[in-house]
């Protein structure tokens, strides 16, 4: 059985995830909502990963790969297609470059809090543990498990960083699932890192990418961050003195400054590529219409295990087919059986639709969802008409 996030929703707009990190669930991001909501210009997803927070834990093995996978599956349960911002830190910073890497085409922009680079503790370059003030008598006046917890990344001990740590940060610490987190460090590491495959992807290439990182960060460091943000052309790097782990908590009013000066890059980014899109729509309609070839339809799940699939696969094979030259129109969008899509495309001629049901065969989209039945009417202008597409059964 899937197991379904506990999930705090808030405001309408632009979609922007939040991703929180190890050891934690939503709380720790949740500090940063007046960010957001202060223009309302966006719907907030703050999720709690499985095993964390309000979320039951994985079945199976539960390993960084499978909470990889289940993250890309909520995603797709909770936004299907539409264009989302992310916002992720520690452990959740790799696992929302993974998500982007599956979802290139979605993204509108990524913004990194202390993210771990590289899971291996081994293959961090990290700074030596540094205390730099401490408030006398504050741990003294602590409960002892809460003082110990605290002061273990904490780099400026003060009454108003435990009041912040208080509130975000220990709640999530005290309420993980100590055997999902035991599982998770059995199989602490993804399959490859998905970096490379960002910066060589040319739809993520010009995103606006903020990294922040603490200079004082003992757990993932702030040198392999810097690296990590000289991959993207527009990324903003930004180590902060005074700040270790907690980089949003060590330094509030920096990292909240960072984030509203990436918020209006990803807003005017969004706005220029709808735009474009606009532009583009319209030129591409104007053509004669004479012999376009047209597709309406549904797209039928036989069960949960394939509805997974589609979610899975769908923004890519969306992406591809808008960018293929003779693509007028596509469109898969959810009803409101979770099993069913309804299909709708047109291509400019009867080459390009059949150029299209080519590659989509080829396309890990093809290959994923074969079997899933398509119940599809195609109609064109030529006395042939078209063979129905390839992928899965279709009704005549």
């Amino acid at each position: 059985m899937t197991v379904q996030p506990h999930l705090v929703r808030r405001g309408s707009g632009t979609p922007v995830l939040f991703v929180h990190g190890n050891g934690l669930d939503h709380r720790l991001l949740l500090d940063l909502d007046d960010v957001f909501a202060a223009d309302g210009a966006w719907e907030r997803f703050y999720p709690d990963l499985p095993g964390f927070g309000g979320t039951p834990p994985l079945e199976g093995r539960g390993g960084l790969p499978d909470l990889a996978d289940r993250l890309d599956e909520i995603v797709g349960e909770l936004l299907g297609t539409r264009r989302f911002a992310v916002v992720a830190n520690s452990l959740g910073g790799l696992l929302a470059r993974d998500l982007v890497a599956r979802r290139s085409g979605q993204c509108l922009g990524m913004a990194l809090l202390a993210p771990v680079v590289d899971p291996v503790r081994e293959h961090r370059t990290l700074p030596a543990r540094t205390l730099l003030a401490e408030e006398p008598g504050l741990l003294a006046s602590l409960d002892p498990a809460d003082a110990e917890t605290y002061a273990e990344m904490a780099v400026v001990l003060s009454r108003e960083n435990w009041e912040r740590f208080r509130e975000t940060a220990l709640p999530g610490i005290r309420g993980a699932d100590v055997e999902a987190m035991r599982r998770l460090g059995d199989l602490y590491e993804l399959d490859s890192l998905p970096d490379a495959a960002l910066a060589a992807d040319l739809s993520i290439r010009d995103l606006p990418v903020l990294v922040v990182a603490g200079k004082q960060d003992d757990v993932v460091g702030h040198e392999d961050q810097d690296a990590l943000a000289r991959r993207f052309p527009r990324a903003t790097f930004a180590a902060l003195d005074g700040a270790g782990h907690n980089v949003h908590l060590d330094q509030p009013d920096a990292v909240r400054a960072l984030l509203r000066a990436w918020l209006t890059a990803v807003r005017r980014g969004a706005e220029e590529r709808s735009a474009a899109e606009e532009r583009s729509g319209a030129e591409t309609l104007s053509t004669s219409a004479p012999g376009r070839v047209e597709l309406h339809g549904t797209l039928v799940c036989a069960d949960d295990r394939e509805a997974d699939l589609v979610r899975r696969h769908l923004a890519r094979h969306v992406e591809l087919t808008r960018a293929e030259p003779g693509c007028l129109a596509f469109h898969v969008e959810p009803t409101e059986d979770p099993l069913v899509w309804t299909v709708a495309e047109t291509f400019v001629d009867r080459e390009s639709f059949t150029a299209h049901q080519a590659r989509v065969a080829a396309s890990a989209w093809g290959r994923a969802t074969e079997g899933i039945r398509r119940d599809y009417r195609v109609s064109g202008a030529s006395e042939d008409p078209p063979q129905p597409p390839a992928g899965g059964p279709t009704s005549p």
